[in-house]
């Protein structure tokens, strides 16, 4: 048996099969169009293969093969992307399988590739016993804390604002300190706290006061004015982002230890098949955003996320030192503007944290104010984890490094 390129009716035996896990909230004839429209995008016509293999003339056993190039230090690598690899039913058990990335390998090998990269979404000591070795694949999340409304009161006197301890009250016998985020009443025990002695911190004190509150949202806010910073608003990705987002990941990538070569025909090919899933998945598939970083009129930075629920899921951060900085501070400051709870993402997104792997390092004390931002958790994933067989001898030192620099958006 050798495997052999699959015609259309191949493919079709495949999807039929395929359709009951990989189809991501499709019609069946959705997902037929969505696999179509891959295979004959400008970018997969050179660079996407669809190998079956077959025993009596059935076919066994598939996979995609992509064409992608890799730079490592200055030099640009060629691998073969190995995806989608699937055993038909009938003869499950039978090591088609692990025969079709046998010789899957052996053909990139034998056409002058530099290694084979792919993604598990199994156990990965299938691949490991193949050869394949594994590259970091943690997932990082961390909580954000609730949005805060500020709120002024103004008089004749000075007085501590959020987070600072407030000046000595002068107006009501007998007040106790207010306690915080409360506003006592002169001279008479509130029950959110009365006017009084020294106020507590982000207290407001007695009349003949100046000073503000902070009250995190949720907080019943009858009767006090408040100004709520208005909701930002949303970019979604489109094709007329891709030069810009190919200008600015171009001149990144150069500073990354390793990175997926990306042209504009690559990036069309990924949006296009988010923006699919996008429109006609019932999964209520996220669509992609984007934010873009604006140093000196110029955008020199860009972050990729989506979201689901009250989860922001950021699938890369590029960019310039300064541009990654900024974006950092906007994702996380309008994330809380907008009641998400947690940030999500892959390890690689978060080497900007490195190594205290908290949101403090890198956000400014406008954004942190009076917030409490617990350290980043990471679990290991249970898909799209990494793996590798290099060719070449000075590959076998792209597993060391950490964070894995892969982004999420070049998992095939």
């Amino acid at each position: 048996m050798t495997i052999a390129l699959a015609d259309w009716h191949d493919i079709l035996t495949v999807l039929r099969e395929s359709y009951q896990i990989w189809s991501p909230g499709l019609r069946k004839d959705e997902y037929h169009e969505y696999i179509w429209r891959q295979i004959n995008h400008p970018w997969a016509r050179r660079n996407y293969k669809f190998f079956v293999l077959k025993h009596n003339s059935q076919v066994v056993a598939s996979c995609k093969l992509y064409t992608v190039n890799l730079t490592y230090r200055g030099r640009s690598y060629l691998f073969g992307g190995i995806g989608a690899i699937y055993s038909m039913k009938a003869v499950r058990g039978c090591g088609y399988g692990r025969e079709i990335v046998t010789e899957i390998v052996d053909y990139c090998f034998n056409n002058d590739y530099d290694g084979t990269i792919l993604f598990s979404d199994i156990d990965p000591e299938f691949y490991d016993r193949l050869g394949f070795t594994e590259f970091g694949s943690a997932d990082f999340s961390v909580h954000l804390p609730k949005q805060q409304v500020a709120v002024e009161f103004s008089s004749s006197d000075s007085a501590g604002g959020p987070c600072s301890t407030g000046s000595n009250g002068s107006a009501g016998s007998g007040g106790s300190a207010g306690s915080a985020g409360s506003i006592g009443s002169a001279g008479n025990a509130g029950s959110a706290g009365s006017a009084g002695s020294a106020g507590s911190a982000g207290s407001i004190g007695s009349a003949g006061m100046t000073g503000s509150a902070v009250f995190t949202a949720g907080t019943d806010m009858t009767g006090i004015a408040s100004a709520a910073t208005a909701t930002p608003d949303v970019n979604y990705v489109d094709d007329t982002d891709v030069p810009t987002m190919i200008a600015i990941y171009s001149k990144w990538q150069r500073s990354q230890p390793f990175a997926y070569q990306r042209s504009e025909l690559y990036l069309h090919y990924k949006l296009g098949r988010e923006r699919y899933l996008a429109e006609h998945s019932t999964l209520a598939w996220p669509k992609l955003e984007i934010t873009y970083a604006v140093e000196n009129g110029i955008q020199t930075g860009y972050a990729l996320t989506e979201r689901g629920g009250k989860n922001l899921r950021i699938l890369e951060i590029v960019g310039t030192e300064s541009a990654r900085h900024q974006l950092w501070n906007t994702l996380v400051e309008n994330a809380i503007q907008q009641s998400m709870h947690k940030l999500r993402g892959w390890e690689s997104v978060v080497s900007d944290l490195y190594p205290s792997f908290r949101l403090d390092g890198v956000i400014d004390d406008a954004v942190k104010k009076c917030r409490h931002f617990p350290p980043l958790t990471s679990t290991q994933r249970t898909w799209g984890r990494p793996m590798y067989m290099p060719f070449e001898t000075e590959l076998e030192k792209l597993v060391d490094y950490f964070p894995c620099p892969i982004l999420e958006l070049d998992h095939l």
